[in-house]
């Protein structure tokens, strides 16, 4: 699984929007998704957009009865 998260742009990244596409976070914080997917390829954004946004990968266990 996926995560896209646009977090603050200090020291301590405090999760604003945690959502599954970069599509929906464009919706929520007004930037181009393809911005969006830009910033987080080159590791940019901070005090001049309000965020930083950040992909996380999510490996799921699988369970086995």
């Amino acid at each position: 699984m996926r995560l896209y998260m646009a977090v603050t742009p200090d020291r301590f990244e405090f999760p604003v929007f945690i959502e599954e596409s970069c599509m929906v976070l464009e919706q929520k914080t007004g930037i181009h998704h393809k911005n969006i997917s830009s910033y987080i390829s080159k590791n940019q954004g901070g005090n001049r957009l309000g965020y930083k946004f950040v992909k996380v990968e999510i490996q799921e266990e699988e369970t086995t009865l």
